[in-house]
């Protein structure tokens, strides 16, 4: 007679998600735990009575305990089906652990906690092997207990553990290290494993559920359970993958030489229609772009952030290629000088890629003020990029001024031995004033930009001018 089951890991229920805005932080912690009542609709598509969590319920043993009783009153409500967790490295069964507060709370009747590692009935002829962890790291192959596990003659044998299969993955989270042949020498008819965030198989008898909900940018097909069929103790088991999340994480690396490169992105995001509100999407861009271009890639990744749940750009080896009209901005005198060396710094192959990065950042915003320098006083005072870019070790976000603040104080004309002058560091031979005049903070970046790239600066160029 066969036995289905769903396959499961990684919830990592009570997760954060600090590196991004509150409010998308509540939708994402949410959608893990209602991954529950999704896998609760696999089980029962499939046929299944019984769904096997390989670790890693919980993200931290810290959880307080109206998390601990939103998760057991989620797992009651799905009455019709068993629930079989496992301790993992992120809440490993120990004393006076998380486990131990979960079952003061008391469990519900259809929840199973696996804390020691013995063998469990979980139907006539079927037994759950566990192998439950103690703690983040462990020396030792938790599940060579199964070698000697005793069960019935012809009894189905299912593992159940978490960690890293040996020689397959060095970024698995869990320090444990588990046999590759396990099933085979345990005579497992099957071994579920979790830990690897996304679908794995090892081996026929051998395979990662991966998180059903993803929490990462993922190269691994997490967002899945497995729907699994057992005909007996010798027979090889039928696995079949199951789609489970509610967000989509993608990363997409795109090399531009024109604006247009961008259109197969935007046209996949209008063919998702609604279901683009639930992608987080991460760019990772690349190529040479006139300033111009660069203020018309600002305008296009607005409209598509507008269509997404979150974009994330990762724009630091994008290089600007000044045109003429771009440079004609800086106006004739010492700024256009710092604009023309910038411009070749970035464009300077086989050049230090990290002097390029910001030789090509500094001309970026210097050509934005400049603009902006020429734009009507009454305008509010802004760079357009809303790419986080990385200068010299340290993180900002352009940003705009207050309404109706100045954005620059009187020029200043007198240098002296107090000013900063990081041209002279850069190895100027006039010693000229390279002390930020601009009260707004956008003005100091440029001229710390222009340090670091090893050009020079005057107090006398038209932004400096600028009240």
């Amino acid at each position: 007679m066969a036995f289905n089951l769903v396959h499961s890991a990684d919830w990592q229920i009570g997760k954060r998600f600090a590196a991004f805005p509150a409010e998308l932080q509540g939708v994402l912690a949410l959608a893990r735990l209602e991954t529950i009542d999704r896998l609760a609709a696999v089980a029962r598509d499939g046929g299944a009575g019984h769904v096997v969590v390989a670790g890693d319920v919980f993200d931290r043993e810290s959880a307080d305990d109206a998390l601990l009783r939103q998760v057991l009153t989620k797992l009651a409500t799905q009455g019709d089906v068993t629930w079989h967790l496992l301790p993992g490295n992120h809440d490993p069964e120990r004393p006076g652990g998380i486990w131990e507060r979960v079952r003061r709370l008391s469990l519900p009747g259809n929840v199973r906690v696996h804390g020691t590692a013995v063998a469990v009935e979980m139907v006539r002829d079927v037994w759950l092997l566990p192998a439950p962890l103690t703690g983040r790291r462990l020396a030792e192959d938790p599940t060579a207990v199964f070698d000697t596990m005793a069960t019935p003659a012809e009894a189905v044998r299912i593992g159940l553990a978490h960690g890293s299969i040996r020689g397959f993955s060095t970024t698995s989270e869990a320090s444990v290290a588990i046999d590759p042949q396990r099933a085979l020498r345990s005579g497992l008819a099957y071994l579920a494993l979790g830990d690897w965030h996304g679908v794995m198989r090892i081996d026929a008898r051998t395979w990662y559920a991966g998180t059903p909900e993803p929490d990462r940018f993922p190269q691994n097909r997490p967002g899945h359970a497995l729907a699994v069929t057992l005909n007996g103790a010798g027979a090889g088991p039928a696995v079949r993958e199951v789609a489970t999340a509610r967000h989509v994480w993608r990363e997409e690396r795109i090399s531009l030489r024109a604006i247009d490169d961008l259109a197969p992105v935007e046209a996949e995001i209008r063919a998702a229609g609604a279901a683009a509100g639930r992608m987080l999407l991460r760019l990772v861009v690349d190529g040479t772009l006139s300033a111009a271009a660069m203020a018309q890639l600002d305008g296009r990744l607005a409209t598509l952030r507008a269509s997404l749940a979150h974009l994330d750009v990762d724009a630091a080896a994008v290089r600007i290629q000044a045109e003429r009209a771009d440079l004609d901005a800086l106006g004739g005198d010492d700024l256009r000088v710092v604009g023309e060396q910038l411009s070749a710094m970035a464009g300077r192959e086989g050049g230090d890629p990290e002097q390029r990065r910001i030789a090509s950042i500094a001309l970026r915003q210097l050509i934005d003020l400049a603009r902006e320098a020429a734009s009507p006083p009454s305008a509010a005072f802004a760079i357009p990029s809303p790419w986080r870019t990385s200068l010299a070790g340290s993180t900002f976000w352009p940003g705009r001024t207050k309404p109706g603040r100045r954005r620059c104080s009187p020029p200043s004309r007198r240098c002296s031995s107090s000013s900063t002058r990081p041209g002279a560091r850069a190895g100027c031979s006039e010693r000229r004033c390279c002390r930020p005049v601009a009260a707004h903070p956008s003005s100091r970046r440029i001229s710390r930009s222009a340090a670091s790239a090893g050009v020079c600066a005057s107090s006398s160029s038209p932004i400096a001018r600028r009240r």
